[in-house]
């Protein structure tokens, strides 16, 4: 559950200021993020087992943002949400 907090949290640190009007990116990451959460792809449960949890969040980040640039969400290369 942790681990789902802190992708969120990064995911709203990313995002901006949350009074702002609702861009594209913004509800194309919050739609992602919520289908990551319900229903968590297999190789990050894999990934948990063999390597262990920040391994697996950094991963759960790095599908997060694949999938959102994918359905056309303006996110550069390169760049992934910090966890501070």
């Amino acid at each position: 559950m942790a681990e789902l907090d802190a992708v969120s949290t990064a995911t709203k640190r990313f995002m901006g200021n949350s009074m702002m009007k609702p861009t594209k990116t913004k509800s194309i990451l919050e739609e992602v993020g919520h289908e990551l959460k319900v229903d968590e792809p297999r190789v990050v449960s894999l990934t948990r087992k063999k390597f262990g949890g920040d391994r697996a969040l950094k991963q759960k980040r790095a599908i997060l943002l694949s999938k959102a640039r994918h359905m056309g969400a303006k996110i550069p290369e390169g760049k992934g949400l910090k966890s501070t």
